[in-house]
């Protein structure tokens, strides 16, 4: 098995684990906030400039598939933010945001039609829209 293509220096994820849907991935990097690329050869789509996290040290998003088929994700981010934005290979979209907590490093949890965040000092859910 040949390596097919490597990229370390734009596309090194942070923390947080990717999306995928249809060749592309959806992933955050410490430098370029999300950034979108083609899995068959590492090709740059898009970058959100760190519009969904806080441009940080090292920033952080939760991120998941909120309708897939609609290209809808939502993501905690370190701020304690939770938005909601239509990620296609072209664009990122974001559709809304909501303080739920306060600063945060800890990965949410989904389940059902909520979400539980928890700082250090309190936990929370929230209704997913």
């Amino acid at each position: 098995m040949n390596l097919a293509w490597s990229e370390e220096k734009n596309l090194c994820g942070l923390m947080s684990q990717p999306l995928y849907k249809d060749g592309y991935v959806y992933l955050l990097t410490k430098a370029e906030g999300v950034v979108c690329f083609r899995l068959q050869d590492g090709r740059v789509q898009w970058k959100d400039g760190h519009q969904l996290t806080p441009k940080d040290r090292n920033p952080q998003i939760s991120l998941v598939w909120l309708d897939e088929k609609q290209n809808l994700a939502c993501g905690l981010n370190a701020s304690g933010e939770l938005f909601y934005a239509r990620f296609t290979p072209e664009k990122m979209e974001e559709l809304a945001r909501h303080q739920i907590i306060g600063k945060t490093w800890a990965h949410p949890a989904f389940a059902g039609n909520r979400v539980f965040a928890r700082s250090d000092s309190e936990l929370r859910a929230w209704q997913v829209w």
